[in-house]
C-alpha cells in the first residue's frame, strides 16, 4: 500500500471521529497555517494541527494530488490526517512547498541524522521540484557523514549534484583514514606495504576511496548513475599524495550530468 493510501486510509470516519472542541482540547495548532478557510488538516505526530489550502498541497506533488483525490471526505479539526513527522520537520516540509522557504533557512538541521530525516520527505511526499530547497537545508551537515550523504544524494532516480558536491568537497577531506564514517568500504594492505604505511593517513583514505575497495553494498547504494561516476573520479585518486577536493566534487558533477546526457540521448 502506498503512503497516500495509508494518510487517506487513516483519516477516522465520523461514527470514530473525536469532536472539534476535545481535538482542540489536545492540540496546538501551527502559528504558520491556521487559516480557517484552509481546506485541509493535518495533525503531527506531536499533536500540532496544521491548516493547508489544498491547491498549495496539489501544486506540490502527486502524493498529494493523489492522497487528496482519493480521501472519500474532507479533513476538518473534526476528523484531521494523522502524518508521522513531527511539527518541526512538517513545518519546515510546508514552508517550503507554499513559497516561504527563506523562512525555514534559520532552522537547519544540527546533526547529520535530523538532515537526513527531513531529506527523506522529498522522497515520501514526491517533491522533486523542491529538492533543491532541501539540498540546501540539510548541505551543511554532509560533511559529518559524508559517505552516508554521497549515498543519499545517488540512491534517486536524478542525482542530486549539490549535496553530492558538498559531501565530496566538504566532507571527504576532513575524514581521517580510520574515521567510523568509512565502514561501508574494504581495505587490503598493499603486499610489501610497510608499518609506515598505516601512518600515512591521508594516502590510506585515498586508497580506501578507490571503487576497487569498496563494498557490494556501497556499489548498489550508489546506483548505477552514482557508481560510474564515482568510478570515474576516484579511480587512480591513491596515485597522488594530495587531492584537490573541490575539484573532485566537480570532477563528480560533470561525470553524473554526462551519464544523465548519454541516458536521456539514448531513450
Amino acid at each position: 500500500m502506498s503512503d497516500a493510501n495509508q494518510i487517506s486510509n487513516a483519516i477516522p470516519t465520523k461514527e470514530h471521529s473525536e469532536t472539534d472542541s476535545s481535538v482542540a482540547a489536545k492540540s496546538t495548532t501551527s502559528t504558520h497555517f491556521c487559516d480557517p478557510f484552509a481546506t485541509v488538516v493535518f495533525r503531527t505526530s506531536d499533536n500540532v494541527i496544521f491548516r493547508v489550502h489544498d491547491y498549495f498541497l496539489k501544486a506540490a506533488s502527486e502524493f498529494f494530488r493523489d492522497m487528496l483525490d482519493r480521501s472519500v471526505q474532507s479533513s476538518s479539526l473534526e476528523n484531521p490526517i494523522s502524518v508521522d513527522e513531527a511539527s518541526n520537520d512538517f513545518e519546515i516540509m510546508l514552508l517550503i512547498i507554499t513559497g516561504r522557504p527563506h523562512a525555514v533557512l534559520g532552522r537547519a538541521p544540527q546533526t547529520w541524522e535530523h538532515a537526513e530525516k527531513l531529506y527523506r520527505l522529498v522522497d515520501k511526499y514526491q517533491l522533486d521540484g523542491h529538492q533543491l530547497w532541501f539540498s540546501e537545508l540539510c548541505a551543511k551537515e554532509a560533511g559529518k557523514q559524508p559517505i552516508q550523504a554521497l549515498i543519499l544524494a545517488c540512491d534517486r532516480p536524478c542525482v542530486d549534484t549539490t549535496l553530492a558536491r558538498c559531501a565530496i568537497a566538504e566532507g571527504i577531506p576532513g575524514l581521517s583514514a580510520n574515521d567510523p564514517t568509512i565502514t561501508t568500504v574494504n581495505f587490503v594492505q598493499p603486499s610489501g606495504a610497510s608499518d609506515g604505511f598505516h601512518r600515512m593517513g591521508n594516502h590510506m583514505k585515498y586508497h580506501v576511496l578507490e571503487p576497487n575497495n569498496m563494498t557490494l553494498d556501497f556499489r548498489l547504494r550508489l546506483g548505477f548513475k552514482g557508481l560510474v561516476a564515482y568510478t570515474h573520479t576516484f579511480q587512480g585518486s591513491s596515485q597522488s599524495s594530495t587531492i584537490d577536493w573541490n575539484a573532485m566534487a566537480n570532477k563528480f558533477v560533470a561525470n553524473v550530468r554526462s551519464i544523465e546526457e548519454k541516458l536521456g540521448g539514448s531513450a
